[in-house]
């Protein structure tokens, strides 16, 4: 969505005429499905329409904004124009969305003001924790006892110091509000329990925060928080048998979605006063019958599920649309040249790679990793080096084995951003010798203590395969792996890295080869040269810059 202008600025200094090209794109159309909380500032770049108003989408629609009453069916993903790309959504979760619909449509979906969201229900949430804990609910409305006071009544709740706290699914929110909770106590305890599918960032022992069994924490803690996504194995996570097992003085709080509990289950164990007190800011109906039990119980606290309805968050909410739309969108085109670029760099180093004669037709890989995790690599078999394109690298090379290994290696060192794996007859030769690779001479100062070697497994798709090369190559000085009986690899912060190294490797290994062929008893080099050869080779320009650019003009000036 970019127009290039071309502009005669005018005729300046002795008639020269200058001109100058100007950048620009069309505002972001962007479309609320309901009317929003509050207004959007106006903004140059963004186009706002509402289609409860407007009746219809607008044409071009690129951004679609949905709170959580707006249902996004399968239906009404597919029905939305070609050219929405990226859905807004003013809500923590996700659930009215067809997530699998809009994936499908290559429709991305992204939260307006997270931090926000997180913060409100995280303060909402500690008020109400103290205040439950507190039995506080169940004293609301008492008179006040004036003259007559009675110092013998006490509340009977527990303080947050001396209590038990129970996460179940330990996300952003729960993380937050740990934090907070630690803040204003070191002496409560703290567990969390995650939910079977549930992915969890969160490192074990934070702020003195444990992970323990489900049903540990349901039996042990005075308050049980669910703070899980609403998914298939999380609907009615919490029923009648749930509550039957919790402490009778224990209080529950439920901020996240009403269908992880069974209501009637819920309403069941209250009666029987198998809890002491539930905390409710969403429920399953919401709202619930104006008959249902729920509403006059005494152990029962419902709130209109305002965790987030103030006008502070309301208008975050609003504000940050626009800057969720810019950097999806330009995030997206950053991304683009980046792939754009990596695949013609690729390319260059496979025509370069095959000019030198050492890509042993098709059974080797090079690969980079892009800034979004994915990575760039050859297709499995079909075309030699010097037939692939830009447009015939992909993100799985469809070899098992290839893709397993070249993963595991940028999964073991942050640091590494391109491979070259070859199987150039040298150094597939030495990789069979008991020995291994021994430095001789200079040119191999760069591997001197930067070569690993790992036994052979035939494929490395497997975990164990793969945590072994990742133990092989986790020191941050290796830079070459040899594979036994198999060939080698190198890696580097940038694609010349790797591949001068893997130039320089295969020499090395046939100059120890070409010694060994003599049958004359060799002449090693002095260590203490040696290890000054490789404080010297590892500078930021070797292997790299200038030699690499030398062999692109080569191929440059080969036509090729």
């Amino acid at each position: 969505q970019k127009l290039v202008l071309s502009k005669c600025i005018e005729l300046i200094d002795d008639n020269i005429c200058k001109y100058g090209i100007i950048k620009c794109r069309k505002p972001f159309n962007v479309m609320f499905l309901s009317k929003p909380p509050v207004s959007p500032k106006l903004n140059s770049m963004m186009k706002y329409s509402i289609k409860s108003v407007d009746g219809e989408y607008g044409n071009g629609t690129d951004v679609v904004v949905v709170n959580i009453k707006d249902k996004l069916s399968r239906e009404k993903v597919e029905e939305l124009p070609s050219t929405v790309r990226l859905i807004v959504s003013l809500s923590a979760g996700l659930e009215h969305i067809d997530l699998d619909a809009a994936k499908e449509r290559g429709i991305h979906i992204t939260r307006s003001a997270r931090d926000h969201i997180v913060k409100s229900v995280a303060d909402y949430l500690i008020s109400s924790l103290i205040f439950g804990l507190r039995n506080a609910f169940q004293n609301v409305g008492v008179p006040f006892p004036g003259s007559s006071w009675d110092l013998e009544w006490n509340a009977d709740g527990v303080d947050l110091d001396d209590s038990k706290i129970g996460f179940i699914g330990m996300g952003r929110i729960a993380i937050e509000t740990s934090r907070r909770i630690r803040a204003l106590s070191n002496d409560c305890d703290i567990v969390y329990s995650n939910p079977k599918g549930m992915r969890c960032n969160f490192i074990d022992g934070t702020n003195d925060v444990y992970q323990t069994d489900m049903a540990n924490l349901l039996s042990t803690c005075d308050a049980i928080i669910p703070l899980c996504p609403l998914t298939p194995t999380t609907t009615g996570l919490i029923g009648y048998s749930s509550f039957a097992t919790m402490k009778k003085t224990a209080i529950f709080i439920n901020m996240s979605r009403g269908k992880i509990v069974d209501t009637d289950g819920l309403t069941k164990a209250l009666k029987e006063k198998l809890i002491r007190h539930a905390i409710l800011d969403t429920t399953e109906p919401e709202p619930l019958p104006l008959n249902h039990d729920l509403w006059n119980m005494e152990n029962c606290t419902i709130t209109p599920h305002f965790a987030t309805n103030t006008t502070y968050v309301r208008q975050m909410l609003v504000q940050d649309i626009s800057n969720q739309v810019e950097n999806f969108f330009l995030e997206n085109q950053s991304l683009h040249d980046e792939e754009q670029q990596m695949r013609a760099e690729l390319i260059e180093a496979y025509k370069i790679t095959r000019e030198f004669g050492i890509d042993e037709l098709i059974w080797n890989h090079i690969s980079v990793l892009l800034s979004d995790g994915s990575i760039l690599i050859t297709p499995r078999g079909g075309k030699i080096f010097d037939d692939i394109g830009p447009e015939d690298l992909v993100k799985i090379s469809g070899c098992v084995t290839s893709d397993g290994f070249h993963e595991a290696i940028y999964s073991a060192r942050s640091d590494i951003r391109a491979i070259v794996n070859l199987h150039t007859p040298a150094t597939v030769a030495i990789s069979c010798l008991e020995m291994g690779f021994v430095p001789l001479a200079r040119e191999a100062a760069p591997f001197i203590g930067r070569v690993a070697c790992l036994p052979s497994q035939g494929q490395f798709n497997g975990r164990q395969e793969q945590d072994a090369i990742g133990d092989c190559i986790r020191d941050q000085n290796i830079s070459t792996l040899l594979i036994e009986n198999h060939g080698f690899c190198t890696f580097g912060r940038t694609l010349s890295e790797a591949w001068l190294l893997a130039y320089h490797f295969d020499k090395a290994c046939q100059t120890q080869l070409s010694c060994l062929q003599t049958g004359q008893k060799i002449k090693y080099a002095d260590e203490k040269v040696l290890a000054h050869a490789a404080k010297l080779a590892i500078i930021p320009e070797l292997p790299g810059g200038r030699e690499w650019e030398a062999v692109r003009k080569m191929l440059s000036r080969s036509g090729r």
